[in-house]
């Protein structure tokens, strides 16, 4: 989705001076930023979702956010990216969260059709 979007869109890096060279794709959205969203969060979800104590899981989500909103950061200063390309990339980033997760979390179980997370909940109770 990233190198397509690059493609048709094909923005200009910001007119300032980079503190490092530019990648040979066009400046929206930032790819950086998208894969450390889908990385850093997906891994979050996969981490969390295997843990009962609910500190731990705030703790892994909060450095899960942490990464990715640094990597954006350090997009931004050292001039590779507009705001809005970062932003993007959260939200493209974002998306692919969002299907790890439906595919995690509510993925189909047997007949009935209930989230797996329900159908795991209700077999620890027995």
């Amino acid at each position: 989705m990233f190198l397509g979007t690059t493609e048709v869109v094909g923005r200009h890096r910001p007119p300032v001076e980079h503190l490092d060279p530019a990648p040979p794709t066009s400046s929206f959205p930032s790819g950086h930023v998208s894969a450390a969203v889908a990385f850093y969060c997906g891994l979050a979800l996969v981490l969390a979702t295997h843990t009962r104590n609910r500190a731990l899981q705030v703790v892994i989500w909060v450095l899960g956010v942490a990464a990715p909103l640094s990597v954006a950061f350090s997009r931004l200063y050292r001039g590779m990216h507009f705001l809005t390309d970062v932003t993007w990339g959260l939200l493209l980033g974002l998306v692919c969260v969002v299907v790890a997760a439906r595919a995690i979390l509510f993925r189909r179980v047997g007949a009935e059709g209930r989230p797996a997370v329900a159908l795991k909940a209700q077999a620890q109770a027995s």
